[in-house]
């Protein structure tokens, strides 16, 4: 009896992108990412695809990681970032990291206790590395990040 025909396990960019929203709904905050037009889902790399590098804009809703940010030459750069309460997290207590591939961290945001109506929003200079990067939001409120060089 023949063997029954090979499926490729190789994911296509839109089960990627669904399985990418599915678990940013299930986040402790209860959010899913919020794309605009310019949001950080343009940024997203599918299976194989390149890193997007500076600049570089990603905006979400609740805990969760961000695309992958490519630096290719080590510096200076500055995040802009902005923080917005939730009706579902009154309350929350924002913290954004940015996280290297090796383990390397770098904090944005320390600890900032937002209100369903606050806004916040600041810039935070770091020297990065040449590495590929993901910024990691716990607290559970919309966050919003723009890189650019410094």
């Amino acid at each position: 009896m023949p063997a029954p025909p090979r499926r490729s396990r190789r994911a296509t960019p839109l089960a990627v992108l669904g399985a990418a929203l599915s678990v940013a709904g299930c986040s402790s905050g209860g959010g899913q990412p919020s794309p605009s037009p310019t949001a950080g889902l343009l940024h997203s790399a599918a299976a194989g695809q390149t890193p997007a590098g500076v600049p570089y804009h990603y905006q979400a809703l609740g805990e969760g990681s961000s695309p992958e940010l490519r630096i290719d030459a080590a510096g200076d750069y500055a995040v802009a970032w902005v923080l917005r309460g939730s009706d579902q997290s009154p309350g929350c207590t924002v913290s954004i990291e940015l996280v290297a591939d090796d383990g390397t961290t770098e904090q944005v945001v320390s600890l900032v206790r937002l209100q369903p109506a606050d806004t916040r929003q600041g810039n935070t200079r770091l020297t990065l590395a040449a590495a590929t990067w993901r910024f990691q939001e716990g607290g559970g409120c919309s966050w919003q990040v723009d890189v650019t060089r410094a």
